[in-house]
């Protein structure tokens, strides 16, 4: 077998705790080997977001930098878009077929993941690597999802993007719920553009 792959894509939108405690418990769980944080590029699904991609890459880089065995790729930005997660996957078993690729999911993704776009293509080719999230829990999911998903050990914490984004300005950016280095990168770049 090669090398135990997990790939956590997202927008990352801004790169938060949440995020962060996912590939710490992905890391440790000793199912792969390496984590590969994807921002995606060019999301289908959901506007533009806020913060450009070399900023949300940065994010990802800069939280995650202590961590042994976590690359954060650039990958989607090389890609034709939008950033179909099942394209990703495509691209990168066929560059390298001897990976064991594992899709790091929360458990709200699990529960529409039989909806995704080739939904199919992505089992062949990933196990599903699911970090519990509060407030859902996977119920009615397919057998051949199941019979691919592995649950991880995992102490959520529950924060999402678009609730961070929409916090007002004289509380914005807040360091309870970014990683320290995201939380000082974003008064620079918050302190930046409202220069401009």
């Amino acid at each position: 077998m090669g090398r135990r792959v997990g790939l956590f894509g997202g927008a990352f939108d801004p790169f938060h705790k949440g995020h962060l405690a996912v590939v710490e418990s992905v890391m440790n769980s000793n199912i792969v080997d390496e984590c590969w944080i994807i921002p995606t590029f060019d999301p289908p699904h959901r506007k533009e977001p806020f913060y450009p991609y070399r900023h949300r890459k940065k994010m990802a880089e800069l939280a995650t930098a202590q961590i042994n065995g976590v690359i954060v790729s650039n990958l989607e930005s090389h890609l034709p878009t939008p950033s179909y997660t099942w394209k990703t996957v495509e691209h990168i078993s066929s560059g390298e077929p001897d990976l064991h690729l594992f899709l790091c999911l929360g458990e709200d993704s699990l529960m529409s993941f039989q909806n995704w776009m080739n939904a199919d293509i992505l089992l062949e080719r990933c196990s599903l690597l699911v970090a519990e999230r509060p407030g859902f829990k996977p119920v009615d999911i397919p057998e051949n999802i199941l019979k691919k998903t592995l649950f991880l050990d995992h102490n959520p914490v529950d924060y999402s993007s678009s609730e961070i984004r929409g916090r007002s300005q004289d509380k914005w950016p807040n360091p309870d719920v970014l990683p320290q280095a995201v939380f000082e990168y974003l008064l620079s770049y918050h302190s930046i553009s409202s220069d401009q």
